[in-house]
């Protein structure tokens, strides 16, 4: 097996990954491995599923290793070459108020809690992220949550009055204008 311009590939070689995060990784492949195989091995190590990576190889151009059943040496890779890996699909949206499709245990627990939202109005709901428009709008903040928070402001701008004040002492006592 050769790469395109003609450099033998060894049985197993050794690729580094970079994460968006700085992670770095030394993974050893085989040169039969498909792209899936990296991305396995990653996930589980993340604990992401590896539907959702995506590597890119950066050489002269950026390459995508999109199709995960190629294997890898056909796009090129070679022994030490560093492969970037990215979320393939970054989740984003409007906050929504229904649960995802999840396990029925999991939904009955969800309606659970949704229906002692509605009577307290002291529980958060559980939000879940989608890419679907909020079905119901988030409740009210309860009087007593409100009261709460006050408090708190009250609080915190005491203690800021505080310690501006014995600042300003500290630098009367220096001398300091």
């Amino acid at each position: 097996m050769s790469f395109q311009d003609n450099t033998p590939v060894p049985d197993t070689f050794q690729i580094k990954i970079m994460s968006m995060t700085g992670q770095k990784f030394r993974i050893n492949v085989c040169a039969s491995d498909p792209v899936i195989a990296v991305l396995t091995t990653l996930g589980n190590y993340l604990q992401i599923a590896p539907q959702r990576l995506q590597l890119i190889l950066k050489k002269n151009t950026y390459t995508s290793l999109n199709n995960n059943h190629s294997r890898i040496v056909s796009y090129g890779v070679r022994h030490g070459d560093t492969l970037y890996l990215l979320l393939s699909t970054i989740q984003s949206g409007p906050f929504c108020f229904t649960p995802p499709v999840i396990s029925h245990d999991i939904n009955k627990l969800y309606s659970v809690v949704c229906k002692n939202v509605d009577k307290s109005g002291n529980t958060a709901p559980i939000v879940a992220w989608s890419d679907v428009p909020a079905t119901t709008a988030a409740p009210i903040v309860s009087k007593e949550r409100q009261t709460e928070n006050e408090k708190l402001r009250e609080r915190m701008n005491e203690v800021r009055s505080r310690i501006e004040r014995r600042k300003h002492l500290r630098q009367e006592t220096i001398g300091i204008n």
